[in-house]
């Protein structure tokens, strides 16, 4: 068994793929996990700046078009996300998939900024956008609380 991070390209008719990080996954640590972490921030990274987006069957402009204020939509305007601090030292793979399985349970339009730290320094940090984000609630933060490491 192995994990990985692939990038799929559909740009041409057929899809190509391509590994931007391998990893035996019965060989995966709190190193490991956070080097997959950090390959996957760095791949988005580079492939949203070579292959911009597409809407509506054409290509965004790179850079966008400025506008007035009174011009910015209330769709534009983004949610603050919410922001937690997990200790690598204590965070478990057990405890990545319960938060997982809550943010399922809550799924919102709410982003959340996860940073993870090791021996008092940032690691690595997961920031998870408005379309899969939170709806925060008394029950998401009860359930949060549940979570070891989690602060």
């Amino acid at each position: 068994m192995v994990c990985a991070v692939l990038h799929v390209d559909k740009r041409e008719e057929e899809p190509k793929l391509s590994c931007k990080w391998l990893a035996d996954l019965s060989q995966v640590n709190e190193e490991a996990i956070a080097a997959c972490d950090q390959a996957y921030d760095k791949a988005k990274f580079q492939i949203g700046k070579t292959f911009p987006s597409k809407t509506n069957g054409q290509k965004q402009q790179q850079k966008p078009q400025k506008k007035d204020k009174e011009e910015v939509t209330a769709k534009e305007v983004s949610q603050a996300p919410i922001e937690y601090h997990l200790d690598a030292d204590h965070v478990r793979l057990s405890h990545i998939l319960q938060l997982k399985k809550i943010f399922e349970e809550h799924r919102g339009s709410t982003p959340v900024h996860l940073h993870f730290a090791a021996e008092g320094r940032q690691i690595a940090s997961l920031q998870i956008a408005a379309p899969w984000g939170v709806t925060p609630s008394p029950a998401f933060n009860a359930a949060i609380k549940k979570v070891t490491g989690m602060n």
